[in-house]
């Protein structure tokens, strides 16, 4: 269980899964329920990834290199 290595499909499958406890806990009336969806919260904001063999890459790394390569185009349309 690694800090900050959450892939950002991860994140959204935990997004969705927070919403659908929230959500049945609203319509059954049994919002005590919906504390159930906290640690799915904390887990997405902290990024924590539960796969040992597999190295996906994190979302930081990924939002990292599209701001390189937009750094980059912007150079080259200066420069031309």
């Amino acid at each position: 269980m690694k800090a900050f290595e959450l892939t950002f499909q991860g994140m959204i499958i935990r997004f969705y899964l927070m919403m659908t406890i929230v959500i049945t806990a609203g319509f059954t009336g049994v919002w005590a329920v919906a504390l159930l969806a906290l640690p799915i919260f904390v887990s997405g904001m902290i990024g924590l990834s539960f796969t040992e063999g597999k190295k996906a890459t994190p979302t930081a790394e990924l939002i990292g290199k599209q701001i390189e390569l937009d750094v980059r185009r912007g150079m080259n349309q200066q420069a031309a």
